[in-house]
Order: structure tokens, then C-alpha cells, then sequence
């Protein structure tokens, strides 16, 4: 029975990663090709995989969010922001039949919770951007600004 358990979990843990990768890369690419069509190229890529990382990375650790021990009506409300269901999205079903893996096992409460694959999808795509200023050199620095401003 033990093995069961640790064979779904890893079945899950799987289609975590395999969730979390292939929509970031599908941000990246999405993002790279309005970046390369509107002529901004790596930088303005490294300010849409920013942004849109952020706003994924605020939804996501909103949903991650235990509740209070004890709230109101009022609190209740405010802290009920989750993408998380039973119900599963179109675009999860054909992930699901990419996937390299046997998930026909697991059931809805097996899989790891969307709050998560949200919030660590911005994380990756926040360490992208990241990875493409440090690494790339992919930056406005403010002498570049002033310049730019100054011979305009």
C-alpha cells in the first residue's frame, strides 16, 4: 500500500513540474514573440516576464494563504481568493494527456493544489526575469536613461 502512496505522490509531483514548466514556457514564449513583434526585444521580454510573473506570484500567495483560526463574515470574504476547485480546466485535461506520465491513477484531490502551480509558475518566471538582467545584461541602467533624456 505504501508504495501506492509514494507512486501517486510522485505522479503528482510530476505533473506539478511538468505544469509549472510548460506555462512558464508558454509565458516566455507568448511574451518573447509580442516582445520581438512590437520591437522591444530582451528588455521589453524581461519587463512583460516581470510583471506578469508578479501578478501570478500575488494571486497564487493569496490562494496559498491558510486561513485564520477564527474570522468574521467580513475577514472570511476577504481571504476566500482561490483558484483552487475540483473542477478541472480545458487546458488541464490536454496537459494532463501530455504529460510523460501515467496520471489516469490519481484522482482530483491527488494532484498538488493550483494556488501552488500558480504562485511557483511566478516565482519562475520572477527568477527568469531575473536570471535575463544579471546574466544577460538585460538592463536600463540610469546613466542610460539620463542620455537617452539628455539628446532627445
Amino acid at each position: 500500500m505504501s508504495d501506492l502512496i509514494t507512486a501517486n505522490q510522485g505522479r503528482a509531483w510530476g505533473e506539478f513540474l511538468f505544469w509549472v514548466s510548460f506555462v512558464s514556457g508558454f509565458v516566455i514564449f507568448g511574451a518573447g514573440t509580442i516582445a520581438l513583434i512590437s520591437g522591444g526585444g530582451l528588455l521589453q521580454l524581461k519587463y512583460f516576464l516581470f510583471g506578469i510573473g508578479l501578478i501570478l506570484f500575488g494571486i497564487g500567495s493569496f490562494g496559498i494563504q491558510p486561513p485564520p483560526p477564527k474570522q468574521s463574515r467580513k475577514s472570511r470574504q476577504l481571504r476566500s481568493f482561490s483558484l483552487q476547485s475540483t473542477d478541472t480546466y480545458r487546458a488541464e485535461r490536454i496537459l494532463r494527456r501530455l504529460a510523460p506520465l501515467e496520471l489516469t491513477t490519481l484522482t482530483a484531490t491527488d494532484f498538488i493544489s493550483r494556488d501552488w502551480k500558480i504562485f511557483c509558475t511566478g516565482v519562475l518566471l520572477l527568477i527568469t526575469s531575473f536570471g535575463l538582467e544579471t546574466l544577460g545584461g538585460v538592463s536600463v541602467w540610469a546613466t542610460d536613461i539620463f542620455i537617452y533624456l539628455r539628446f532627445r
